[in-house]
């Protein structure tokens, strides 16, 4: 029961900042969600990769780029792709991070591995983008990369995952 009332007051803490910004102009969405992330955020900080994410793009629309690539490396991590395919971006562009293409195509490889087959092709012109300026060792070199990357989920992102599905197959 404890651990049900906690998880409610997570998913609060998630839905009703955001939910007061439904109704908002694009700027005064901004505006709020900048001042949830200056403030903090319960969830990302207790470690919820989408989350991690989420303050993660609010900075990058921010252009605060070290506090967005923070946040995108942790919710990369874990397993969330949006999060590694902005950390590609950054690595590419050199925002928040020293330019770096051999990163920037370890990390789209990470992110493609993550996506449902049928999405994969979407991202093709972007993998050859980043690897038309790269060597063939430093392709070779970013693919080990990718290839010994793990996700690491934080206990919070698993329960909310679990619970996701259980979600799914109750309304299914």
């Amino acid at each position: 029961m404890r651990d049900a009332i906690k998880f409610l007051s997570f998913l609060a803490l998630c839905v009703l900042p955001l939910s007061a910004c439904a109704d908002a102009s694009d700027a005064d969405t901004l505006r709020k969600l900048t001042a949830f992330a200056e403030q903090g955020s319960a969830a990302a900080e207790a470690g919820y990769s989408l989350a991690q994410g989420d303050v993660g793009n609010i900075y990058g629309k921010r252009s605060d780029w070290p506090q967005a690539v923070k946040w995108w490396a942790a919710a990369a991590e874990q397993g969330y792709a949006p999060a590694a395919y902005n950390l590609a971006n950054a690595y590419q562009n050199g925002q928040g991070v020293p330019k770096d293409s051999v990163q920037a195509l370890a990390q789209i490889l990470i992110m493609q591995r993550q996506m449902p087959e049928p999405m994969r092709p979407r991202f093709a012109p972007r993998l050859e983008a980043i690897r038309s300026t790269l060597s063939p060792e430093q392709i070779a070199q970013a693919e080990v990369a990718a290839a010994a990357w793990q996700a690491r989920p934080t206990p919070l992102t698993l329960r909310a995952q679990r619970g996701a599905r259980e979600a799914r197959e109750l309304v299914n």
